[in-house]
């Protein structure tokens, strides 16, 4: 791809996530929640105690994860290139250390950090295997990278520079020095056609007021909207955790990886 087209997909991305993270009711939807409940879980599975470890979200959106590190204990760390996003979790959290920062460029040190989170920044670099080696470069040997890209049900869109198969993910392990710990796809086709209906009578009850400048756009949410976020949520992500225990999905909605770097990197 080139330095036009690296720049447009860089673009894009920036201006849609700019407004997305404006609505401050982001953190209570279906995609944010997921994530967390996502990350938790392998988390707990293989690391039992972040307490005290220097943790990166590359790529923190919501700040939702990193929120659930603080409150286990670690040394949290994050970048994103959407300001938005940054002002928020800044102020919200501001113990926390924040940095504007692409995935393929981190303000790091090598061996810095003993795990890294990257959950749905990938597939928008247009140079994985520079956004990878980074993310490796600047974790400690022995620590633990917790991966999550887009499978196949997302569908193609202006946002992504690729989707991705389980099967990519284990070939990460020859490619940048480290061990594939797990690999796990979530979410069915079925499922994402019951969540988009769904949410979709949600949204269609939501209205957008502009400001008084005419240009600052608040979104205010209907009763309707408002029990989507605190009663039909719950019971997705439930729904959700169901069915990603079936076995064998053509297109998974998404797929997450662990990933341990080796003490010994390999050569290239």
């Amino acid at each position: 791809m080139g330095t036009g087209c690296t720049n447009d997909l860089f673009d894009v991305n920036l201006a849609h996530y700019e407004k997305l993270y404006c609505d401050p009711f982001e953190r209570r939807s279906f995609e944010v929640r997921s994530k967390t409940q996502i990350f938790d879980s392998l988390r707990s599975k293989y690391l039992n105690s972040p307490a005290g470890k220097k943790a990166l979200d590359a790529g923190f959106g919501s700040g939702d994860i990193l929120c659930s590190l603080s409150r286990k204990g670690a040394d949290c760390w994050g970048t994103e290139i959407a300001r938005n996003a940054i002002s928020a979790l800044s102020s919200r959290c501001p113990t926390f250390n924040i940095l504007e920062s692409r995935i393929s460029s981190l303000p790091f040190e090598d061996n810095f950090f003993d795990l890294l989170v990257c959950s749905h920044v990938l597939e928008h670099e247009s140079d994985e295997k520079a956004a990878m080696k980074e993310m490796i470069r600047v974790l400690k040997p022995g620590g633990l990278l917790f991966l999550g890209v887009p499978g196949a049900a997302v569908g193609e869109t202006e946002l992504h520079a690729r989707l991705y198969k389980k099967c990519e993910l284990y070939g990460f392990s020859s490619s940048f020095g480290v061990d594939l710990l797990d690999c796990r796809e979530y979410g069915s086709r079925l499922f994402q056609s019951v969540y988009y209906f769904i949410s979709g009578i949600a949204a269609s009850n939501s209205r957008v007021n502009s400001g008084s400048s005419g240009t600052d756009k608040i979104v205010k949410y209907s009763f309707v909207r408002r029990l989507y976020h605190y009663l039909v949520v719950p019971a997705l992500l439930f729904l959700y955790r169901l069915d990603s225990m079936a076995a064998g999905k053509a297109r998974p909605i998404e797929i997450w990886a662990v990933l341990k770097k080796k003490y010994k990197e390999a050569k290239e």
